[in-house]
């Protein structure tokens, strides 16, 4: 297939299906085109990497160990693309919210390098909350992934009252 002479709307269709099945080349041939945009929701209302990312809690579910591998390269390219952790889906969960509910440090702390804590608006959108009200550092209590809460506790996620709610979860 010849990627070049693609329809816009192609590219997006080629980006969505290597991240929702784990597959890296068709994510690296459809991001070579400046015409993919990582913003772009799909029909169920998801960005690429909240795609990737739920593939990934999926094959971790099922307890496929390659197939985990596959989303984590589509994860970690997408990441040094510089994709945005913060985009959220029509329900405002972000692609951070998932990675602290999937409970692997590795996967959040790489997708983590991308905050910057000098940045107020990052460390808006890490405190961002879903429309169930939860936030990245609840969904990663919630998951009892102790070391995801760390990390994001270490970007200054959840301050003041939320903070003494998340420490009495923990113990």
């Amino acid at each position: 297939m010849d990627f070049r002479s693609l329809p816009d709307d192609d590219y997006q269709a080629v980006l969505f299906g290597g991240c929702e099945r784990g597959e890296i080349g068709l994510v690296k041939k459809a991001t070579r085109s400046a015409r993919v945009d990582f913003s772009v929701r799909n029909e169920a209302g998801l960005t690429p990497m909240l795609c990737a990312l739920y593939g990934f809690k999926s094959a971790q579910d099922a307890r496929e160990p390659e197939k985990c591998q596959r989303y984590v390269d589509v994860i970690n390219y997408l990441v040094r693309r510089k994709v945005s952790v913060f985009t959220p889906s029509d329900l405002g969960v972000t692609p951070l919210m998932v990675a602290g509910s999937i409970g692997n440090p590795d996967l959040l702390g790489s997708m983590l390098s991308l905050v910057s804590p000098r940045d107020s608006e990052h460390k808006d959108s890490l405190n961002a909350r879903c429309s169930s009200g939860r936030s990245a550092l609840l969904y990663a209590v919630e998951a009892k992934s102790h070391s995801c809460a760390r990390l994001l506790r270490c970007c200054n996620a959840a301050t003041g009252s939320m903070r003494v709610q998340i420490m009495a979860m923990m113990n």
